[in-house]
């Protein structure tokens, strides 16, 4: 009776998995979740997975499917926002969230593709890759400067914090180093204040 329900199990997932285009598509292979330098724990990392997995993918597919840099960044901020709704402290997952955004901004220069790989015209690429959202770009910085304010922090607060990850990548810094820096920069300028969470 076990070895019957065992088979019946696997069977059920083997069929569920096999049931999905996309586990056959061969452009994942260009998805490799939140990249951070050195591997470095990042907060939501695993939260917003599924959002980075998708952002690679416009990345590298975008020259085919005319989708430019802004509009895949903008549509990962707002795939990010989406999950943050089911978090216990959105309010974090949110700031995280702009965080990402700006860090893909500054540094995502050299991963968007100028000419899109042959992978790129096979058609399960559009249902998971394309970008779906009709708000405007401006709305989406808006939204990232108030999530950002409310923190009391600013762009170039964040492009520091991104660049600091980059030294982290280049071996120019340690990460503790980078920790100490930037928590002696906060408790210095008291930037960060008590936020409703």
């Amino acid at each position: 009776m076990y070895l019957l329900m065992f088979i019946i199990l696997v069977g059920s997932c083997l069929s569920q998995e096999n049931s999905n285009p996309l586990v056959k598509c061969p452009v994942l292979r260009y998805a490799d979740g939140c990249s951070v330098p050195n591997h470095l724990p990042a907060p939501y990392k695993d939260t917003f997975q599924p959002a980075c997995n998708r952002h690679d993918l416009c990345y590298k597919c975008g020259q085919q499917y005319g989708w430019n840099r802004q509009i895949c960044d903008k549509e990962f901020y707002l795939d990010m926002q989406k999950f943050c709704a089911d978090t216990t402290l959105p309010a974090i997952c949110h700031l995280n969230a702009a965080i990402y955004y700006e860090a893909v901004k500054l540094l995502g220069g050299s991963s968007y593709s100028s000419l899109s790989p042959e992978l790129c015209q096979n058609p399960c690429v559009i249902p998971y890759a394309k970008p779906v959202s009709f708000v405007s770009h401006s709305v989406v910085e808006h939204q990232v400067d108030a999530v950002l304010q409310k923190w009391e922090l600013n762009k170039n607060h964040v492009d520091k914090l991104t660049m600091s990850f980059r030294n982290v990548a280049n071996q120019t810094e340690t990460p503790s180093d980078v920790a100490s820096r930037v928590l002696t920069d906060i408790l210095t300028n008291k930037r960060l204040k008590s936020v409703d969470v």
